[in-house]
């Protein structure tokens, strides 16, 4: 009979190890799932999808504004119309700037066109068309012609510069000077090249026509 209880002791233990083997395998990962990394509880925190989609979005369409901004539509001047229809039956020919109706022969108009307008051809291309309410003043050659400044004016002579919509640049702003007659432009006078010679606002000779003229 010792064999048996031997053996029976034998079993028994094995089956308590084997027990208590089961026992730390379950135990082990219990253990493990209550540690907590210092940090990491943050990543557990969902993210809210739509603030990150906004943001993306609106930077992009912030940089497709600025974007569009780089490259904005060409615009004629200001009351200046670029009609098609009008356009389309102008023909600039060997015309590469601004220049007043009455300079077009028959056929290269169309007769809305009127020999007091300013048609604008930079580059030999008919780009717009402006009506000038007291007429157009032809302008020496190279020089854009302009819609005449003298409705309001004195009689007397005036810098280019000084009137309202003309060319301000050293050279055309300071090269002429126009004579006002009854409320009309009636004479452009050079000044020089604008260096040498130059349209004085203020005229300090003691001529008989002013307020201005050439120095």
């Amino acid at each position: 009979m010792r064999p048996l209880s031997g053996l029976a002791l034998g079993v028994a233990v094995t089956v308590v190890l084997a027990g208590c083997s089961l026992l730390v395998s379950f135990d082990e990962p219990a253990e493990q799932s209550q540690r907590v990394v210092p940090g990491d509880d943050d990543d557990d925190i969902p993210r809210n999808p739509s603030s990150s989609s906004s943001s993306s979005s609106g930077s992009s369409s912030s940089s497709s504004s600025s974007s569009s901004g780089d490259t904005p539509d060409a615009a004629p001047p200001p009351d200046c119309v670029a009609d098609p229809a009008v356009l389309a039956a102008i023909n600039c020919g060997a015309k590469q700037r601004v220049n007043c109706g009455r300079n077009f022969v028959a056929g290269d108009r169309p007769a809305s066109v009127a020999d007091t307008d300013l048609v604008d051809c930079t580059d030999g291309v008919p780009r717009c068309v402006k009506k000038c309410a007291n007429g157009c003043v032809g302008m020496p050659s190279g020089y854009d012609d302009q819609c005449d400044p003298c409705a309001d004016k004195a009689n007397g002579v005036y810098c280019h510069r000084d009137f309202t919509g003309y060319p301000t640049d050293e050279q055309a702003g300071f090269q002429f000077a126009g004579e006002c007659k009854d409320g009309k432009h009636v004479k452009v006078s050079p000044c020089g090249n604008g260096a040498s010679g130059r349209c004085e606002s203020a005229c300090t000779r003691p001529d008989p026509v002013l307020p201005s003229c050439c120095r």
